[in-house]
């Protein structure tokens, strides 16, 4: 039987696709996480936000403007109030839902 690339890569099936489901005013996406990913060594903490595409810019947007409406705060206190907040106000929700 023919092995899938990403099998065949990283030796394991591939993950499930993403799941999104829209809701109004809120999108609800299940992103998988590998619990077994290496931690150590280099971690990048750079995003360069540049690179987005028109799409993913707007939605960024999008995220940004209902987390500033709602007068969301990130884990330092601050209100997000830029897109680089909105980012790492998603990502620190991921880490909430993994360290559970």
């Amino acid at each position: 039987m023919p092995v899938a690339a990403d099998e065949a890569y990283f030796g394991a099936p591939p993950v499930s696709p993403v799941c999104v489901t829209a809701l109004p005013g809120c999108v609800l996406v299940n992103v998988p996480v590998d619990p077994e990913a290496d931690l150590s060594g280099y971690i990048s903490r750079h995003v360069e936000l540049q690179n987005l595409t028109d799409e993913e810019g707007k939605v960024l947007r999008r995220i940004e403007s209902a987390l500033t409406k709602s007068l969301t705060r990130n884990r330092n206190g601050r209100v997000i109030c830029t897109m680089p907040d909105a980012l790492r106000y998603v990502l620190e929700q991921v880490r909430k839902a993994v360290t559970q």
